[in-house]
């Protein structure tokens, strides 16, 4: 009777945060000449402008840093992996979110910087508790502005990146840091990771930071830290209102925890997308999670969405159970898989 009581109780929760969405703002031209970014919020953020109350709940916020291979002009592509998608595919992050996309190139601290001054004052964030992580080029943007405005960071992790020169390397020391990379990493090496460790240390500038080597990780595999709640649970144990800046170093990773990465995500479509420029109306599918939705419009072909989304016709075509010769109608949904 107990287990049973259990059961039902688990499932009730489970609904309940079903119907939970995260909303997810396009932010194009906002800042002339910065990026265009993301702001997601979680689902009990109340808007700033529409209480006059200081007892308004603040909420930490939490900078994704995309690699190399979602650079462009398309802010969607942004939402491939990361903290987006992973908020998308069910992992919760109870934090205001952004997201911006680099059209390529290193990342600008100066940019990011500006991004998160304008979300602090539109959005309701405790500026106690600020968060930067990134991978990749990503990584090596986490490095570079954690580097340059240290004083704004309260915990910052990057994975698989280095560091392009932007800031001083000594200034690292000055926050808690993790820095993990792959021994086995044939993209960027693991040497570009050593050598910020080891200028900390030979400089002394190391009580605040952290360093892993996962055996025998690959670049791509530590993608997977951005969905597991280690992460968010230690970067959100920081903040710059602590008396003394200390790191916790009461969490650990191994390559034996990232298979295990996806495991108690809440399934289902959890993010409302405002996109006023949006060429397509996006949801999560269930059935596959890296995938959206394409809502077939006047003049749509499948040559033009392929190219518009990223993909080939034919992904589409064995996606949507349909040919090269099938007939589109407006309003008909199409599974999109991005390459």
């Amino acid at each position: 009777m107990k287990f049973l009581s259990t059961l039902i109780l688990t499932l009730i929760i489970g609904f309940q945060a079903v119907g939970q969405k995260y909303t997810l703002e396009a932010k194009r031209g906002v800042l002339p000449g910065n990026y265009n970014y993301w702001v997601c919020t979680p689902p009990d953020y109340t808007a700033k402008d529409t209480i006059e109350t200081d007892s308004v709940k603040k909420f930490p916020l939490v900078v994704f840093l995309h690699g190399a291979s979602l650079c462009g002009h398309d802010l969607y592509r942004v939402r491939r992996y990361g903290c987006l998608n992973a908020i998308q595919m069910g992992r919760d992050i109870n934090a205001v979110v952004i997201a911006p996309q680099n059209p390529g190139g290193a990342w600008n601290p100066k940019k990011i910087s500006d991004i998160m001054d304008w979300t602090t004052e539109n959005y309701n964030i405790d500026t106690n508790r600020v968060y930067v992580l990134g991978m990749s080029l990503g990584g090596y943007g986490t490095i570079d502005f954690c580097a340059t405005y240290p004083e704004k960071v309260s915990a910052a992790m990057a994975l698989c990146g280095g560091s392009s020169g932007q800031g001083e390397i000594s200034n690292l020391g000055k926050l808690p840091l993790w820095i993990i990379h792959g021994t086995a990493d044939r993209r960027v090496g693991i040497s570009c990771s050593k050598t910020i460790v080891s200028e900390l240390e030979a400089s002394q500038n190391d009580s605040l930071l952290m360093y892993t080597w996962l055996k025998g990780g690959s670049h791509s595999a530590l993608a997977k830290l951005f969905y597991m709640d280690k992460t968010y649970e230690w970067l959100f144990s920081h903040s710059l209102a602590d008396s003394v800046r200390q790191v916790n170093r009461d969490f650990s990773v191994e390559m034996s925890d990232l298979p295990h990465a996806y495991e108690n995500l809440i399934r289902g479509d959890r993010i409302n997308v405002i996109d006023t420029a949006s060429y397509a109306v996006r949801h999560y599918v269930p059935d596959c999670p890296d995938c959206e939705v394409w809502v077939v419009k006047q003049g749509d072909v499948l040559v033009n969405i392929a190219r518009s989304t990223h993909t080939t016709v034919d992904n589409i075509c064995r996606l949507n159970g349909i040919t090269r010769t099938s007939t589109l109608r407006i309003g008909q949904k199409l599974k999109i898989k991005a390459r």
